[in-house]
């Protein structure tokens, strides 16, 4: 699951490349894409383009409840965003005992240590999401 504002600096037209790929190998898997913005139109023909739009939900913008039971319901929550000070939703998605995918090198590294108690990928990089992401899906224990 991904929430935020659909803006470029939030990542998620990284997360549909990463999910794409990881399409290929698990085809059962489905990502939730919570958030509205600028992007939303483009993200959802991105999707489409990329042939992945059939497992690939847009809910728009949410009030922080229906995020919070959106966040209880997923298994994996991703973010891979830049230029962020600090999110509180890694913590909130974190107190749900969900598996966090956030960026390097950004306020949340005051939080995350990579492996231990989430997962950091690098800035603007599909290859790092696909990997964290198949680590996570491979290995239910990860999910816990």
């Amino acid at each position: 699951m991904f929430g935020a504002s659909l803006v470029e600096r939030k990542g998620c037209e990284y997360l549909l490349r990463a999910f794409q790929m990881l399409r290929e190998k698990y085809s059962n898997i489905k990502l939730i894409i919570a958030g509205g913005g600028e992007l939303l139109n483009p993200l959802r023909e991105l999707s489409h383009d990329l042939g992945i739009d059939d497992s690939v939900e847009f809910k728009g913008r949410v009030s922080h409840t229906e995020m919070l039971k959106l966040m209880n319901n997923c298994s994996i929550f991703v973010l891979p965003s830049w230029d962020e000070a600090f999110g509180v939703v890694y913590l909130e998605a974190m107190s749900l005992k969900k598996p966090v995918i956030a960026t390097l090198n950004e306020g949340i590294t005051d939080i995350i240590v990579d492996g231990e108690n989430g997962f950091l990928v690098k800035k603007k990089d599909v290859n790092s999401l696909v990997n964290k992401l198949t680590k996570l899906i491979e290995d239910e224990d990860l999910e816990n």
